[in-house]
Formats: C-alpha cells, sequence, structure tokens
C-alpha cells in the first residue's frame, strides 16, 4: 500500500503539471481528477480529512468543469465527499450531499439518502445503486 501510495503521489505531481501545460486537454483533465480523486481516498483512509477534502475538491472541479454535473464520475466524487463528511460524523452534510446525488440521478426528493450507505470505491465507476426495497418494507 505504501508503494502505491508513492506512486500516486509522483503521478499526481505529474499530471497536474501536464493539465498545468494543456488545461484545456479533457484527457490530462480526466486523469489528473482520478489521481486526485484516489489520493483524497488514501487520506481520508489516513483519518487526514482536510486533505481529503482538498483533493475531492479539485477533482469535483475538474470533473464537473470537463465532465458536466451529473456524469457518472463526477457524481462517484461527490458520494466520496458524503464519505469523507460520513468518516468525519458529519451527518448533517452526509444527508445534504446524498440529496443532492439523488436529485442529480433523477430520484424523487423524498427518496432516503440512506440508501447510498456503503464504502466508496477508489475506482471512478460511480455510486451504486442498490436494488429498490419490496413494497411494504
Amino acid at each position: 500500500i505504501d508503494q502505491a501510495r508513492n506512486e500516486l503521489s509522483v503521478a499526481t505531481e505529474i499530471l497536474q503539471q501536464a493539465f498545468h501545460d494543456d488545461p484545456t486537454s479533457p484527457a490530462r483533465a480526466s486523469a489528473l481528477a482520478t489521481a486526485l480523486n484516489n489520493a483524497g481516498f488514501f487520506a481520508k483512509q489516513d483519518s487526514d480529512f482536510t486533505t481529503a477534502a482538498t483533493y475531492y475538491s479539485r477533482a469535483l472541479e475538474l470533473r464537473h468543469g470537463f465532465l458536466g454535473p451529473d456524469h457518472p464520475q463526477t457524481i462517484a466524487t461527490i458520494h466520496n465527499q458524503a464519505e469523507l463528511a460520513d468518516a468525519r460524523g458529519d451527518s448533517d452534510e452526509v444527508g445534504r450531499i446524498r440529496a443532492d446525488i439523488l436529485k442529480r440521478l433523477g430520484f424523487e426528493a423524498d427518496t432516503d439518502p440512506d440508501m447510498f450507505h456503503h464504502p466508496s470505491p477508489i475506482g471512478t465507476s460511480g455510486p451504486s445503486i442498490p436494488p429498490q426495497r419490496p413494497h411494504g418494507s
């Protein structure tokens, strides 16, 4: 794990420079956003919540700008921000973020935001939607 963290750190620095050199490149923005999102995950695992929030915010900024607000990768990063808020014990923020995700996904306002309560992935495949609950449960 330590080697992976070190390699991610080096890759993130290289990608930041590459993006700085060409800030209009969607491929560079996507690669940098993925690296930042993953770095945020590792920082959260280390309980370095301030650093994790910084990484997730920058990843979200890139994904929102290049992919749009409702793209699965954008929503995955927002989901990771909810998991970070949960790790910090900020249940109000968790609820607010999860409600925003549900809205972006087109769910009704009264949908239970706790449907997203599961460990967040490192990857960028987006939050998974659990099966519908049977009627009456």
